[in-house]
């Protein structure tokens, strides 16, 4: 329950007593779910922000490995390197 409030960003909305007790009871499995939970939501942020391009590479999972490199050969070229 603490890692899925954590990946929904409800967890400052939550008050149940058995999460604060759980919290009270566990503090370092407590944390570890929250951390988890705060991790995934990162994760599915960023990649949705990225629309499943590397920032990197450019690859995208609809192009070709070939047209990544071929594009960051080409940035790089125009920036000189």
């Amino acid at each position: 329950q603490v890692a899925l409030l954590a990946a929904l960003d409800l967890e400052q909305r939550s008050e149940s007593p058995d999460l604060i007790a759980y919290e009270a009871a566990s503090p370092v499995q407590y944390t570890a779910s929250r951390q988890l939970g705060r991790s995934a939501r990162f994760r599915i942020e960023v990649v949705t922000s990225y629309r499943f391009t590397c920032a990197l590479t450019g690859y995208h999972r609809r192009r070709s490995i070939r047209q990544a490199s071929s594009r960051l050969r080409t940035s790089r070229r125009s920036a000189g390197g």
